[in-house]
């Protein structure tokens, strides 16, 4: 049965992958204020190994120890197929696009001051939808904005405002606009047309830029995609899965027969009776 015995050994490290998976958030905090707590913890898992080594005599080297240690490196090698992927399936992608409108107002600075509609959901080029959205004017000290529109029922709550729904409709972006700033009545009833008809474009998945992948480096508008860090790891470890079986088959081939022929006897032997080989592995 070395095929079951392979997938007991590689079991472990395809445990140490979904952990990983599972533990992404508190990983990258450690990344970013402490690496060296990550590179302690991938040199724990070469202590089965270490002990193999030290003490043959008493312990015997698994090809699970062997493979344990591997979890990171799979990661690794295989990401950017995942992120291809994950890339390619709609629901595992995340959308956002922006677009400014311009104001008369300027800062202190001589800069344009403008408000910001922003939309997200969830999408790639061959299906996409917006499910929520949020308006910010673009000046230094604001204190309120529309944080949060669910789309498509048009309705939010303000900044600091998130248990007090409301729905959106023009009247209430025109309502936004004169708080946000000493508007004209005029430019003011534009931009919250202009705000209203932006909101309704992403409801309707009409007038967009054309999709495409992540950069920040684009000018406004821009409406890209790309894949969640949680789909992108699932997607590799999902491709992982199948060579780390057959790296696993390997290893558990040649430590059978390692263990087999001292004692003169063939792997097939032993595997005709599967009550026996446990107990010519315990020899």
């Amino acid at each position: 049965m070395i095929w079951f015995r392979a997938l007991l050994a590689m079991l472990p490290t395809l445990v140490g992958m979904l952990l990983i998976l599972a533990m992404r958030p508190l990983l990258s905090t450690f990344y970013i204020y402490g690496p060296g707590w990550l590179i302690f913890l991938y040199l724990g898992t070469f202590l089965p190994l270490l002990i193999n080594a030290l003490a043959p005599k008493i312990t015997r080297l698994h090809s699970w120890t062997i493979l344990l240690p591997t979890a990171p490196i799979w990661l690794l090698v295989f990401a950017n197929i995942g992120k291809a992927v994950a890339g390619g399936i709609p629901q595992c992608c995340t959308i956002s696009t922006w677009k400014k409108f311009d104001t008369s107002k300027v800062d202190e600075s001589g800069e344009r001051i403008y408000f910001v509609l922003g939309g997200r959901g969830w999408g790639n080029p061959s299906s996409f939808e917006f499910t929520n959205a949020s308006v910010i004017y673009a000046k230094r000290g604001r204190q309120f904005d529309l944080s949060y529109i669910y789309l498509p029922e048009l309705r939010g709550h303000y900044t600091h405002s998130y248990t007090t729904n409301f729905d959106i409709t023009r009247e209430k972006l025109l309502e936004y606009v004169t708080k946000s700033d000493d508007f004209p009545p005029k430019e003011a009833e534009h931009i919250a047309q202009e705000l209203w008809q932006a909101l309704n474009e992403l409801i309707e998945k009409t007038n967009l830029p054309d999709l495409e992948p992540y950069t920040n480096t684009e000018p406004l508008p821009r409406f890209h995609y790309r894949a969640t860090d949680f789909s992108i790891v699932l997607a590799t470890i999902m491709i992982s899965v199948p060579f780390l079986y057959f790296l696993s088959l390997a290893l558990t081939y040649f430590e059978l027969r390692r263990r087999l022929a001292p004692r003169g006897e063939t792997l097939t032997a032993a595997s005709s009776n599967i009550l026996s080989l446990p107990h010519y592995l315990r020899k």
